[in-house]
């Protein structure tokens, strides 16, 4: 099995997962010496999932043998994929090192009267304008180095020569940090700061984590197993719905009447205070740069590199809206993330929603300090 491992590692090879039953192998008649286990599965590598996106694996039923047959549908007819994708704007973190993405943040963000919210949005559609142009650019330049360094390395070494060879490596270092930059993000890993490399590995990892995190069906409340995009959004909906509301709805002042108070006037006079813009830059810089961005797209590495230009607009509305002289509500939505909580879910009860306690549109920071602002005045 360690010789089996070290094919699977060498190879690139990722299981490709399932649908069906969760095992593979059976024996036994009765319940008593009846044993099910998982022995046969599907693997490939990421060349072969860029060649066959919708790929399905099934395991089928099962009466003479042992093993039950695994059907590898390269087309994916069982997994029909009705909804469109919409582009949705997400901050490379490989924009940081870009000069012109850092000129685009500055104009817009001052050439803007708007509110934060619509700055932000401008901002991302200004960015993701400039990527398709600059993705095929930067590509088209790699390439142009490339071939130039490779010229270089048959010539003869003089003073002229090594210093663009010199002028060419650094060049194509900065494009390795970009790409680094981009498969970390991609990962959501940390890794990288442990001494690891921008392998193959990581880019197996994030191609793997996404594929693996797909939802290819879910059983519905009638017991009817679906696949279809709308039909799976409906599962979820009804699910929540049905999970956060309530059919008796209870005023809570009788029972808060009841609570004894243990926060003293001291203890409530620190916790009243207003906030700072002190504060505010304090959480940006406790925040983990690369983790996921919320629904405007920006994570905190975007505020933590350009705070200069956006420091003011930024602490100001949160402050508005942290000592209680604005109103939330146009930004205060939320992404509800589904962590399965089992190997193979195939109900909504298998996962667990992950979500803040308040996804702030505008800029994430604020939750970081909702902690002071959740405490009531109990006297």
């Amino acid at each position: 099995m360690a010789a089996f491992r070290e094919v699977l590692e060498d190879c690139n090879l990722c299981d490709l997962g399932f649908n069906g039953v969760w095992y593979t192998w059976e024996r036994g008649r009765l319940p008593e010496n009846n044993v099910r286990e998982r022995l046969d599965r599907a693997v490939a590598n990421t060349g072969w999932w860029d060649l066959f996106q919708s790929y399905s694996v099934s395991h089928l039923s099962h009466t003479i043998s042992d093993h039950c047959p695994i059907l590898v549908d390269t087309v994916g007819q069982a997994m029909p994929r009705t909804m469109a994708r919409v582009e949705v704007f997400r901050f490379d973190a490989n924009w940081v090192l870009e000069e012109e993405a850092a000129q685009i943040v500055k104009n817009c963000w001052e050439n803007s009267s708007a509110n934060v919210p619509e700055k932000l949005h401008e901002l991302g559609s200004a960015l993701m304008s400039w990527s398709r142009d600059h993705k095929k650019q930067s590509t088209a330049q790699k390439r142009s180095m490339m071939r130039r360094l490779n010229e270089l390395n048959n010539q003869d070494p003089d003073e002229e020569t090594l210093a663009e060879l010199t002028e060419i490596k650094l060049g194509l270092n900065l494009e390795a940090d970009k790409e680094e930059f981009f498969w970390e993000q991609c990962s959501r890993s940390n890794w990288l700061l442990h001494e690891d490399q921008n392998t193959s590995f990581f880019h197996n990892h994030a191609s793997y984590r996404k594929r693996k995190n797909s939802i290819k069906g879910l059983f519905d409340t009638n017991g009817e197993w679906v696949t279809d995009d709308s039909a799976l959004l409906n599962v979820a909906t009804a699910y929540f719905k049905d999970l956060f509301q309530t059919s008796l709805p209870l005023e809570a002042t009788n029972i808060l009447e009841k609570v004894t108070p243990k926060v003293t006037s001291d203890m409530n006079q620190t916790l009243m205070k207003p906030f700072t813009a002190e504060e505010i830059w304090m959480a940006v810089k406790c925040m983990s740069p690369k983790k996921a961005s919320g629904l405007d797209g920006f994570p905190a590495l975007f505020y933590q590199k350009f705070w200069g230009i956006i420091s003011a607009d930024i602490s100001n509305f949160c402050l508005a809206i942290l000592n209680g002289s604005a109103d939330m509500k146009e930004i205060n939505a939320t992404q509800i993330v589904l962590i399965p909580k089992v190997a193979h879910p195939r109900n909504m009860t298998d996962f667990r929603p992950v979500t803040p306690l308040a996804r702030l549109r505008a800029s994430d920071v604020t939750i970081r300090m909702i902690d002071r602002f959740i405490h009531v005045k109990l006297d």
